[in-house]
Parts: C-alpha cells; sequence; structure tokens
C-alpha cells in the first residue's frame, strides 16, 4: 500500500505538468506589427459656428444749427442762425455667425493581406498604417 501512496501523488504531478504544458502552447500567441498600404484617407470634417461681434466705423454727416455773432439789446437780435455740416466718426457693431471646419479625425481605409478593411485615426496616416498582429492556434 505504501508504494501506491507514493505512486499516485507522482502520477498526478506528471499529469498536471503535462496538462499545464499542453495549456500552455494552447494560448501561446505570437504578437507583432506589420505595415499596410493606405488605399485612402479621408478627413472627417465638423463644421463649428459661434457667434462673435463685428464692428466697424462710420463717418456720418449731420447738420447743426450754429449761431453766429451779433448783438442782442431787449428783444432785437442782430445774430444769424446758419445750418453748419458736421462729420463725426460712429462706431457700428453687429453680432454674425462665424463658421470654422475642423477635422475630427480620419476614415482610413488600407489593405492587407489581399483584403481591405475601414478605421478610423485621429492623425492622417500617410502612406502605410501600421497593423498589430495577433497570431494564435484554431479551436478546431
Amino acid at each position: 500500500m505504501q508504494t501506491r501512496t507514493a505512486w499516485i501523488p507522482s502520477a498526478v504531478a506528471l499529469a498536471a505538468g503535462i496538462f499545464a504544458t499542453g495549456m500552455t502552447a494552447a494560448v501561446r500567441a505570437d504578437n507583432f506589427t506589420e505595415f499596410a498600404p493606405v488605399v485612402s484617407s479621408t478627413p472627417i470634417i465638423q463644421r463649428v459656428t459661434q457667434p462673435r461681434e463685428e464692428c466697424w466705423t462710420e463717418t456720418i454727416t449731420t447738420d447743426e444749427v450754429r449761431r453766429l455773432g451779433g448783438i442782442s439789446l431787449g428783444s432785437f437780435d442782430t445774430s444769424t442762425n446758419v445750418v453748419v455740416p458736421v462729420r463725426r466718426d460712429v462706431q457700428r457693431c453687429r453680432t454674425v455667425q462665424a463658421a470654422t471646419d475642423t477635422i475630427q479625425g480620419y476614415d482610413v481605409r488600407y489593405r492587407y493581406h489581399g483584403r481591405e478593411y475601414v478605421t478610423r485615426m485621429a492623425t492622417d496616416p500617410g502612406d502605410r498604417i501600421p497593423v498589430d498582429v495577433s497570431v494564435m492556434p484554431g479551436t478546431r
């Protein structure tokens, strides 16, 4: 009996080692990065409108009545009223909607191993895009 008891723990340890090795091989994956050519890169544009004040200066002319000198004795007045054009600069303002186009990102179409894929990126990738590849054995 003593021999059999010693054999069971070592058999269990051996089976556990084989099982652990087999599981590690099934889960192990290779990860690497390749580059794929970009087929197209289209900017995603968002139009943002904001109110802003637009001001300018206008010169306006108004007529003013001026009194030219003379003497005034009781009800007798020798002064003369004259209409004189007066020019003034006046500031005018109005609120307008200012539109600004901002690039939110890029829709990128690329080819990898004969198939086309589409992704959205924050920046324009240029003529090639990094592709992270993970290889893992199938489950069939």
